[in-house]
């Protein structure tokens, strides 16, 4: 993660690039956003859950395998003797969960009620599980991007049911 990180601006320069010069219609890059964003989101779940299964899949029945890609040491490493590629790994092996972690950890702040966190709390977790943190933060953003939305462009059904519970 830690690694992949200075590539990060340079790939949502590219994308957005593309996007807004090649799938954006005309009258689209006058409104809002918001199919973009989406389309967006949604194609880091396409991309990043492949990646997830593809890493998880061949290792599913090693358990000595699974924890290799897993599990950190909490042995420190002899300075003297430890390879790089050791190093790195072991790195890697403690920036990921816990940078996984800490950002699903702060999409909780999007819930607005007790079922929302509850619901949040179990995206993040089955998500991480089944698909990748990548893909659940993604499907995450994706629900608040449509609530968002929703909130600042209600359908007509919409406004009806906040007029008929005495609202606007």
């Amino acid at each position: 993660m830690t690694a992949l990180w200075p590539l990060f601006p340079a790939i949502c320069t590219v994308t957005q690039h593309i996007s807004h010069h090649y799938l954006a219609k005309t009258e689209a890059k006058e409104r809002s956003g918001h199919v973009m964003v989406i389309t967006a989101y949604a194609m880091t779940i396409v991309i990043a859950a492949p990646y997830h299964w593809g890493l998880l899949y061949p290792r599913w029945n090693d358990a000595k395998a699974f924890w290799d890609l897993f599990g950190a040491t909490t042995v420190p490493l002899d300075p003297k003797t430890a390879q790089l590629p050791e190093i790195m790994s072991n790195l890697l092996h403690w920036d990921v969960p816990i940078g996984s972690f800490a950002i699903l950890f702060a999409t909780l702040w999007f819930a607005r009620s007790g079922a929302q966190l509850f619901g949040l709390t179990l995206a993040a977790i089955l998500g991480t599980v089944t698909t990748g943190p990548a893909a659940a933060l993604a499907f995450i953003m994706i629900w608040r991007e449509l609530k968002l939305t929703r909130q600042s462009h209600p359908r007509p059904s919409d406004e009806l049911n906040i007029k008929e519970k005495g609202g606007l």
